[in-house]
């Protein structure tokens, strides 16, 4: 599939004369390619394949409704792009899904301070919305741990993987105890938001340096403290930086509060289903090669992303004090 060129189908699908494509960078669930069309409708779109599942139409006009609702209270974002006979098209010769939006001329944004300020502010206008027509419902992903721990450290240690005493350590002192922290944590009251708020998923424009908020594509349901603790936890650093995210959200208007330990639900439900993904991916032998590329890059890194319980715990109290 990866040699198929899909610039000539997109500019077809798009009602353009020609077209080619470039592929940029991959994600979780596709794809990002830069797709220049000639003719009548001449220009460069971001073209996205969705290489795990194709997208439905009734979820992409959910997300789309999203994602308008925020831009017209401040959260920017590319303008995504119908084709002819839809908001999806799919490839005939892949079986994958496509989506396109404006292209946005400029660099992935810096995972530092001040792009998760950002992320923390746009959060709060999005929680604002209280979306929660047509009824959210939220993926068991962002809710369980979906894994068999023991059986990946056996199979890490046969692939003789370089990290794999790191990986079954980690194993023993932590996921255990993460787990048991959330397991009996309700789901909540979900509504509409973007579920993926993260560094990678913003681009600053090169023409006026602002940042933009991409990659919808996950929009769903999840209670607004489950998503803030997705935010939170990557501040667990510092007290202080901790204090400043929370209040941040706080002051832009955001409707979560942290009353415990739950609050970091989603943040390490999400976080350890994502490391068990691609730990398989890295362990079965016919993972593609784009599969396997994609996890190497994320391996051993992820394992040191994994916190403590009680650092949760800690963080969890100290931010509970601010009502």
């Amino acid at each position: 599939m990866g040699n198929v060129d899909p610039g000539p189908f997109l500019a077809a699908a798009l009602g353009a004369e020609a077209g080619t494509a470039e592929r940029i960078r991959r994600g979780a669930i596709g794809a990002i390619w830069r797709l220049s069309l000639t003719g009548h409708r001449s220009g460069t779109l971001a073209a996205k394949e969705f290489i795990t599942y194709p997208p439905e139409e009734r979820d992409v006009a959910n997300e789309i409704a999203l994602r308008n609702a925020a831009a017209a209270v401040g959260v920017p974002s590319p303008e995504p792009i119908a084709f002819r006979t839809g908001n999806v098209a799919m490839d005939p010769r892949t079986g994958r899904g496509w989506r396109c939006y404006d292209w946005v001329d400029g660099q992935q944004a810096a995972d530092d301070r001040e792009t998760r300020l950002w992320l923390l502010r746009q959060l709060a206008a999005i929680h604002q919305l209280a979306r929660t027509e047509p009824a959210p419902t939220e993926h068991d992903w962002y809710l369980r741990v979906h894994a068999d721990w023991d059986a990946l450290v056996s199979d890490v240690r046969a692939a003789g993987l370089p990290w794999a005493a790191r990986f079954e350590r980690l194993v023993e002192e932590r996921v255990a105890g993460l787990a048991a922290l959330i397991a009996d944590v309700p789901a909540g009251t979900p509504i509409w938001t973007h579920r993926d708020l993260q560094p990678a998923n913003v681009m600053v424009d090169a023409a006026d340096g602002r940042r933009r908020l991409v990659d919808w594509d996950n929009a769903g349901g999840l209670s607004d403290w489950r998503e803030l603790g997705s935010q939170l936890i990557h501040w667990l650093h510092s007290p202080a930086d901790l204090r400043l995210a929370y209040e941040t959200y706080l002051t832009a208007g955001g409707s979560a509060r942290v009353t415990g330990p739950a609050v970091f639900a989603t943040a390490v439900a999400g976080g350890l289903n994502f490391l068990a993904e691609q730990v398989r991916r890295l362990v079965d032998p016919t993972t593609s090669d784009d599969d396997h590329d994609y996890a190497e890059g994320w391996l051993p890194g992820l394992l040191d992303e994994v916190p403590h319980p009680d650092r949760l715990i800690a963080a969890a109290r100290l931010l509970s004090e601010r009502r």
